[in-house]
């Protein structure tokens, strides 16, 4: 398997009060083959964990025959989030946030000459939401309610969203 794939994350973090931490991200990626196609799973894929508001792979180009998320070639996401403090003890770890995600992704350049249609848009998604995140004992669990804003048709949307992390 031979492809360059790179990224570019960008993070900006403010405390304007006390606990209030806000906090503003974006990432760009770009994968290119060489000398051969890219798989599925090795593209970029928009939503879920990048795209709150949006299934798991729900913004990223389908196959027109089989609805089958087929990835991207490149991908740009920003993000914006508020942290607000519930004035419970620290060590309870629960926190409420709002949030607003945004994101666009390429075709699947390698996939053109094919013989089945693609559905593809690269308009620009975005979706606003709320949330809390709570840094349980077996590690962060993140519960998310996110309205979209701005799709495109074919695109899967997914309002509640529960996600388990870990700590680094």
């Amino acid at each position: 398997e031979k492809y360059v794939r790179s990224s570019l994350a960008l993070g900006y973090y403010l405390e304007p009060f006390e606990r209030w931490i806000f906090s503003a991200t974006t990432n760009f990626g770009h994968i290119i083959g060489i000398g051969e196609d890219i798989k599925i799973f090795q593209r970029y894929q928009l939503g879920g964990n990048n795209l709150r508001g949006f299934d798991d792979f729900g913004a990223s180009p389908r196959d027109l025959l089989t609805g089958d998320a087929l990835g991207g070639d490149w991908i740009a996401t920003a993000k914006a989030e508020i942290k607000i403090p519930l004035g419970l003890p620290e060590e309870i770890g629960i926190t409420p946030k709002i949030f607003t995600d945004w994101g666009s992704i390429g075709a699947p350049s390698d996939l053109k000459d094919r013989s089945f249609d693609i559905l593809q848009s690269q308009r620009i998604r975005g979706s606003v939401g709320v949330g809390i995140e709570w840094e349980s004992p077996v590690g962060p669990i993140n519960i998310d309610w996110a309205h979209v804003l701005r799709s495109a048709d074919f695109d899967i949307t997914q309002n509640f969203r529960v996600n388990f992390g870990q700590r680094f």
